[in-house]
């Protein structure tokens, strides 16, 4: 688990529709790196209004390695991609003095799942429902389930019963 504090002269996070595309984006901060992160980012946010009116929240960690995560919501790849193109071209972003203060550095492109539309049939394996619900595979893929009682967990907005258990939990492992 990882502890952030947003930046602290940007917005309250707003909610609303953001968008199909989402970008999660993590620098690892040089040491020291993160003063003059924070100071580049807030002299850059009004001049590249256009880039920058897409940032969902952008944060900083509390604990370990120093590092920034920001989410960003777009209407496309297009959009993202032009939008960028134009602050770069413009000379406004990236923030003055941030590049030089990064490590290392992690993109993920992430789209939205609707709702849920698969049928709940008892007996029917975990294997199976976990392919009809907004439920990440990865996250999934290196914990062992198998069949158990019925149990009622909410997936996609909604609650329903579904039958799972982790088998390291049988075995006296660490439970999932």
């Amino acid at each position: 688990m990882d502890s952030y504090a947003p930046f602290p002269f940007l917005p309250t996070i707003r909610a609303g529709e953001r968008g199909g595309v989402y970008e999660f984006r993590t620098y690892q901060l040089k040491p020291g790196g993160l003063p003059p992160t924070l100071a580049g980012w807030e002299a850059a946010i009004e001049p590249a209004r256009d880039y920058t009116d897409h940032l969902v929240v952008n944060m900083y960690a509390l604990d370990g390695a120093p590092r920034i995560t920001h989410i960003w919501g777009f209407a496309s790849l297009e959009e993202r991609s032009g939008l960028r193109a134009r602050a770069y071209a413009a000379g406004v972003w990236p923030p003055k003095g941030g590049p030089e203060q990064i490590a290392r550095a992690t993109s993920t492109i992430a789209l939205p799942q609707g709702r849920s539309i698969g049928n709940s049939h008892r007996g029917e394996t975990w294997r199976r429902k976990r392919h009809h619900h907004s439920i990440s595979r990865r996250s999934f893929a290196r914990i062992p389930f198998r069949p158990r009682a019925n149990r009622r967990v909410s997936c996609g907005g909604r609650s329903e019963r579904m039958s799972w258990h982790p088998r390291s939990a049988r075995r006296g492992g660490p439970r999932g």
